[in-house]
């Protein structure tokens, strides 16, 4: 990553859930938000996410985006 902008969010902050366990399984999920939001711990950064991600990081930050916009998840 070339921003130094976008490499210190990738390597630094951590996503977390921000539903309850038991509406996740409601929400409408394809079943690479749902891999990606499988990953989704609260210690993992955003860098090892992409990296256990298995697809391109921009596939990946973009699912992270959506669920970022629904509320799904957030960030600390």
């Amino acid at each position: 990553y070339e921003d130094p902008r976008i490499e210190w969010l990738i390597r630094e902050r951590v996503p977390f859930v921000a539903v309850p366990q038991e509406q996740l399984r409601w929400l409408s999920l394809d079943h690479r938000a749902g891999f990606v939001l499988s990953h989704v711990d609260g210690n993992c950064s955003l860098e090892q996410i992409l990296d256990v991600s298995g697809m391109p990081p921009l596939d990946a930050l973009r699912i992270l985006y959506e669920l970022l916009q629904q509320r799904v998840i957030g960030f600390r």
